[in-house]
């Protein structure tokens, strides 16, 4: 019957095709009982190890890696709410200045290596922050700025960086 889907093969000494479907069974079903005997000597190798089940620890694995799963969903969650957070912070300002000036020229000392940066948002609040350096030290001073008006006094490099920024409003 056999013969009919495959049709007449002519193999050499007298070798039936229903013999070599027999012979590839046995060979699976032989494969088959040698792999269970060798999962079972592992099993019992394991099984001699106090406490331990290959299926638990497998088990116990996923779970944990489950776990770690979540707790990692949850970090992105919080990550992406941060963003969205400073996102929204960083739309509200306006411009970001900065300018670099020697307020020493006056003495005849340094170069462009102080700066002021304007960090203002559309109702003029914010702040300046100005680096002040010479050889001898650097100071660091900010400034804070409300409705465009600087709560402390400005140096006339930070007073021309607040008008620049004014201009866009």
């Amino acid at each position: 019957m056999i013969e009919k889907y495959i049709g007449n093969l002519n193999l050499p000494y007298g070798i039936n095709i229903l013999d070599i479907l027999v012979l590839i069974i046995l060979i699976l079903i032989l494969v088959n009982i040698i792999g269970s005997f060798n999962r079972k000597r592992i099993n019992k190798r394991f099984d001699k190890i106090p406490g331990f089940n290959i299926n638990q620890k497998i088990i116990s694995d996923i779970i944990e890696i489950n776990l770690k799963l979540q707790d990692l969903d949850e970090i992105d969650s919080e990550f992406k709410l941060k963003i969205s957070n400073l996102e929204k912070r960083t739309d509200d300002i306006l411009d970001i200045k900065n300018i670099k000036y020697n307020p020493y020229k006056d003495m005849g000392v340094g170069g462009n290596q102080s700066f002021s940066t304007a960090l203002v948002d559309k109702n003029g609040n914010g702040i300046i922050l100005t680096n002040l350096y010479s050889r001898e030290r650097t100071r660091v001073l900010l400034k804070e700025i409300n409705n465009f008006t600087p709560r402390q006094e400005l140096a006339p490099e930070e007073i021309e960086l607040l008008k620049e920024i004014k201009k866009k409003v």
